[in-house]
């Protein structure tokens, strides 16, 4: 098992650092109704991004789609989804 998948956050609380932002996240994810636009994670590489997102979908019982800019983005790969 490599040591980022071993140590991953299972949790919100396994997260350190940035604790305001991941206050808000919470509060916006806990409180979002379907039909209201949804929350765009920007910010620089390496920052926590995509575990806030996977974490999110995993304690909220949600199925994740990951979509990065170097994907084949098409017609034919989007209703796989």
């Amino acid at each position: 098992m490599m040591w980022s998948e071993k140590y991953r956050p299972n949790n919100f609380l396994d997260l350190i650092g940035n604790e305001e932002s991941r206050k808000l996240f919470v509060e916006w994810f806990t409180n979002w109704k379907k039909g209201i636009k949804p929350i765009l994670l920007v910010g620089p590489p390496g920052i926590g991004k995509t575990t806030l997102a996977n974490l999110a979908a995993k304690q909220f019982g949600y199925d994740l789609i990951s979509l990065n800019a170097s994907d084949v983005r098409n017609k034919k790969t989007l209703m796989r989804f």
